[in-house]
C-alpha cells in the first residue's frame, strides 16, 4: 500500500433502533460482556470500548463499529469477532439483520508539503474572491453494482507533512446483511492502495 497508513475504519448500519433506555443499555452490556473494556450510556447514545482501539456506538438511528489507530493492520480487522459483536448488539436491540450500511476508511500518506503539492499537481489557475488558495483536493464518485463510492484525496490541513485519503462506500441501493458488509470492508482494506495510487 505504498506509504499509505490507515488510521480509521468504520462500519455504520442504519437499523431502526428506537428509543434508547437503561434496559436496552443493560441488555447490550450483558450480551457483550466478554468484549467490553469500558462503557457508558445515556438517552443520546451508548458507547462501548470493545478492544484496545475498537469501539461500538449506538444511537436511535445507527450502530457504528470503529477502529482507530495509527497504521491499522489487516490483523486488527477480525471479521468473526466484529460480526459476533455486532450480531449481539442487533440481537439485544431486536433489530433486523438487513440494513442500509456505510463503510468508511481514512488514511494518511507522508508528503513533503501536501498543500504545495496539491496546487502543483492540478496546476489550476483559480482566483478566489478573498484570501489565498492554499490547497486543492480531489473527489471521485464511483457507482458500483450495489454501492456508491466517494473517494477523496486532499492536503491534511492540520499537518501538511501528510496527504489525507478517504473512501466512503454507501450500500444505499439495497439492504444487505452484516456479513456482506464486513467481508466488503476486509476486501476494501486489501485493495484501498489501488484506489489511491
Amino acid at each position: 500500500m505504498n506509504q499509505l497508513k490507515i488510521n480509521q475504519i468504520s462500519i455504520v448500519t442504519f437499523p431502526n433502533v428506537g428509543e434508547l433506555n437503561e434496559k436496552k443499555f443493560r441488555k447490550i452490556v450483558e450480551h457483550l460482556s466478554e468484549f467490553i473494556i469500558g462503557s457508558n450510556g445515556n438517552t443520546i447514545s451508548f458507547n462501548f470500548r470493545v478492544g484496545e482501539n475498537a469501539y461500538i456506538n449506538v444511537t436511535k438511528d445507527s450502530i457504528q463499529y470503529q477502529i482507530i489507530g495509527e497504521g491499522i493492520e489487516k490483523e486488527n480487522i477480525e471479521k468473526e469477532s466484529i460480526e459476533l459483536m455486532l450480531t449481539k448488539v442487533y440481537d439485544s436491540l431486536m433489530v433486523e439483520e438487513l440494513n442500509f450500511s456505510v463503510i468508511d476508511v481514512q488514511a494518511l500518506a507522508p508528503s513533503n508539503n501536501s498543500l504545495e503539492e496539491s496546487l502543483k499537481t492540478l496546476n489550476l489557475q483559480f482566483e478566489v474572491p478573498k484570501g489565498t488558495l492554499k490547497g486543492i483536493g480531489y473527489r471521485f464518485l464511483i457507482e458500483g453494482d450495489n454501492y456508491n463510492d466517494d473517494l477523496k484525496k486532499e492536503p491534511f490541513l492540520s499537518d501538511p507533512r501528510f496527504t489525507y485519503y478517504q473512501l466512503t462506500r454507501n450500500f444505499n441501493k439495497n439492504k444487505i446483511n452484516l456479513k456482506t458488509v464486513i467481508n466488503d470492508l476486509y476486501d476494501t482494506y486489501n485493495t484501498i492502495g489501488e484506489y489511491f495510487k
